[in-house]
């Protein structure tokens, strides 16, 4: 995980990743997470589905990482890099 922001009606998060569908990595953790706060935030927590974007190239990277960024004071944002200290 590079980065994610999680607003009061979306999130974004920027990761790299080998392997397995991502879109079924995503749908498990929805799952699990949905499960673990039904108690605080009954009803529904997520929206069907998500929409994937392969990254182009370095300069793309630093792109996606900028706009996750950029939606701080207004939705949580944890960035990686600013982490590593």
């Amino acid at each position: 995980m590079a980065a994610l922001s999680v607003g009061g009606r979306h999130a974004h998060a920027a990761l790299t990743h080998r392997g397995a569908d991502l879109k079924q990595m995503v749908g498990r953790v929805k799952k699990t997470s949905s499960h673990r706060v039904r108690d605080r935030l009954p009803g529904r927590v997520w929206e069907a589905g998500c929409k994937v974007v392969p990254v182009r190239d370095d300069r793309h990277w630093a792109e996606v990482l900028g706009y996750i960024a950029d939606h701080a004071p207004h939705a949580w944002v944890w960035l990686a890099h600013e982490n590593e200290k």
